[in-house]
């Protein structure tokens, strides 16, 4: 399955996982692997783990504050979610 995509004509893999947890020898398989970028989300730490060039981490952050603030305040959050309104 390694290379399952490819060989029936995908032009790239990429992949994304929202709590990526990493373990030591993880950056090494991937950068061997056929994927070609790795999206992940920052809400949890994956340090000591150095990210291959082929990981990009993506904030959640000001969506989480948004969302406390609109909740503090009672307002709406179905508003940072329109494509599902």
């Amino acid at each position: 399955m390694d290379r399952w995509f490819l060989a029936r004509g995908a032009r790239a893999v990429l992949a994304a996982v929202t709590h990526a947890v990493f373990a030591p020898s993880s950056m090494a398989r991937l950068d061997a692997g056929p994927i070609e970028t790795l999206v992940v989300t920052d809400t949890v730490e994956n340090q000591p783990v150095e990210f291959s060039p082929k990981v990009r981490v993506v904030s959640v952050a000001p969506l989480f504050a948004e969302a406390i603030r609109r909740i503090h305040h009672r307002e709406s959050i179905s508003v940072l979610f329109p494509e599902y309104r």
